[in-house]
Formats: C-alpha cells, structure tokens, sequence
C-alpha cells in the first residue's frame, strides 16, 4: 500500500531538514527487500560475507544523500566511488564467499552495476561467445567470453535462465549441484539452457 516508501520519505525529509549527509539501512539481504531499496533510489554499499545466524541473509547496507547534500560534489563522488569499489570486490568473490548467493538476488545485484565500469567485450571475446552458441567450441574455451558478455546482459532485463548461468559461469558451482539446484537432469541440459540463454542474448 506504500506506506513503507511514505514513512521512508518521512525519515529522508527529517533528515534533510537536519543537515544528515546520507540515510542508510542495514538488514538480512534478500530478493524483495533489497527491491524496496533500490526502488526508493538507495546504493548498496555493502554485503557481508557470511549469512547472519538470526535472518539467515547476508547482511547489506545502503545508503542515499539526502536532498540536502545530493548535488554536493564530495557526497556524490563518495556514493559513486563506494558503488565502484563495492562491484569490483563483489565480481571478484562470487565464487567464494557469495558461491551460495541467490541467483535471482545475484541478479538484482549486478543489475545495479555501473554500466560505465563494465570492460567491453574485444573481438576475440564477442568470437567465443557466438563460436559457443553455435556449437563451435567448447564451454572451457569461451569461458571469459562468456564471463564477461553476461555481466553485461545482467544490466538487462531478468530472464529465467539467469540464475542457471550465473551459478555455473559466475559463482563456479559444479554441474551436479546446479542440476539438483534447478531441477536439470544433467550437463547437457545445463549447455542446452546456457546457449537457449545466449542465442535469446544475442
């Protein structure tokens, strides 16, 4: 009914009134909450790297500036560099400490990436790719490929498959985990779906 986002608007004016740089929450990360958040304009600046006993979640922060100080140069450079370092760090350790994350949150998450920061993909990368969904290469061989046109196809709009590709591509899962994971009935369901997945993609 919105009254979450009206009383957040509240608190937000409060603390614009009162000169705060920035208002924030941290809270058991998942799927639907971590919407609210990025919905009500929020930066994810944080997220644990263990699941909290309580909630059973990764623990997130987000933060905003406030009406007050968001034309500011300093705050806004400081929010935009927290983003940055917070998705070079997260890329890095999806397959250790985020290996258990889910896929449909994963998404969310990278949706929310700095499109600017995302490397292009070379000739020899976009070559893998298309080599891969027409069954000209092997997996091993287009991986980077592979790793990096998803990042940029997570920017995008959700799509079913996303979380069968990222556990394999992006957080390393092995293939009998993923096919018990998603209900797949073996590695060549997984190839099935990741080049469904990439010639939807293309």
């Amino acid at each position: 009914k919105g009254l979450g986002h009206a009383f957040l608007g509240e608190i937000e004016s409060y603390a614009s009134d009162n000169d705060f740089d920035f208002t924030g929450s941290s809270f058991g990360c998942n799927y639907d909450l971590l919407k609210f958040w990025f919905n009500s304009k929020y930066q994810l600046g944080r997220l644990g790297f263990n699941k909290d006993k309580a909630s059973g979640e990764y623990s997130a922060l987000v933060l905003k500036a406030t009406s007050c100080n968001r034309e500011e140069s300093s705050n806004q450079q400081f929010l935009e560099e927290l983003s940055v370092n917070f998705y070079g760090v997260f890329s890095e350790l999806l397959a250790d400490e985020f290996s258990e994350l889910d896929g449909k949150l994963l998404w969310l998450i990278l949706n929310k990436q700095p499109i600017e920061e995302l490397a292009e993909l070379n000739e020899q990368q976009v070559s893998d790719v298309e080599d891969f969904a027409l069954g000209f290469r092997q997996y091993s061989a287009c991986l980077y490929g592979l790793k990096l046109w998803l990042l940029h196809q997570s920017v995008k709009g959700f799509n079913a498959d996303f979380p069968i590709i990222a556990s394999k591509v992006l957080q390393k899962k092995s293939i009998k985990t993923i096919c018990e994971q998603h209900g797949l009935t073996g590695k060549k369901a997984f190839n099935e779906a990741l080049i469904r997945f990439v010639k939807m993609h293309d």
